[in-house]
């Protein structure tokens, strides 16, 4: 599976609206920052090659960090779309023809692959980790986004009476028709324990027996999705009429 799935599906969204190649190679992404290059290769560089995962948030993120930062420093950005997986970072590295500055990963690739001496340490004289959401200012990575799995729903089938809570996807009497997480459950297990609390604002500690019982609970009607435009489908299909989605997939299907 690939590290950064979520990104993958944004970056699908930006080829669907028409996005060229040439768009993509010119705009910086944000995302978990993973340095690559020995600081003496840094240090001469005139060029940054940021790898990620192809597609759709470049504009705004170019917008948001690109722009700026060629501005402010004179070095170009050069977008890589070919997909910083774990085991393609490890492959760079090991061959010792490293080509990618950052990468955009997932945080626990930055601890992964830092604890075994495939990636470079972040400078925090030089980075200011106060602009960083913690806890995400890791040794060998830094948070730069974030992204949510929300509540969608058929507004056609509810129009009378919006589902306004977790508690109502898992009530399918109340809210008839199919369900829909993500295979990986991301997110499910989240939306089981916020069901279950009086505190649906904090699902931690995930009671991993009582969310995979409540989900077990939504059968037949429960099926997954392994892309953001498998799950939109559904929705266009009518095969459901809750998901636990992407935030990005809701806003698609909202407009």
């Amino acid at each position: 599976m690939p590290i950064s799935p979520f990104l993958q599906d944004a970056f699908a969204l930006a080829r669907q609206r028409g996005w060229s190649r040439r768009q993509m190679l010119a705009a910086l992404t944000g995302g978990a920052g993973v340095g690559l290059l020995p600081k003496s290769s840094r240090a001469v560089a005139k060029e940054l090659v940021f790898a990620t995962w192809g597609g759709d948030e470049i504009k705004s993120l170019t917008r948001a960090f690109g722009k700026s930062y060629e501005t402010a420093t004179g070095t170009s950005i050069l977008f890589d779309g070919t997909g910083p997986t774990e085991g393609a970072i490890r492959a760079l590295v090991d061959s010792g023809d490293v080509t990618w500055d950052i990468c955009d990963a997932d945080g626990f690739t930055a601890l992964r692959l830092g604890t075994s001496g495939h990636l470079s340490a972040i400078d925090y004289k030089t980075v200011d980790p106060a602009k960083i959401m913690p806890p995400f200012a890791f040794t060998h990575g830094a948070g730069g986004y974030a992204y949510s799995y929300v509540l969608a729903f058929d507004t056609e089938r509810f129009a009378g009476r919006p589902p306004l809570s977790w508690k109502d996807f898992f009530d399918t009497r109340a809210f008839p028709g199919g369900r829909a997480v993500y295979r990986w459950m991301n997110g499910a297990f989240e939306a089981a324990m916020m069901a279950a609390s009086d505190k649906p604002t904090n699902p931690y500690p995930i009671d991993i027996n009582l969310a995979v019982n409540r989900l077990y609970k939504l059968r037949p009607q429960l099926q997954t999705w392994e892309s953001g435009q498998q799950v939109q489908q559904m929705f266009v299909d009518k095969t459901i009429s809750m998901a636990c989605i992407w935030h990005t997939r809701a806003v698609a299907l909202a407009k």
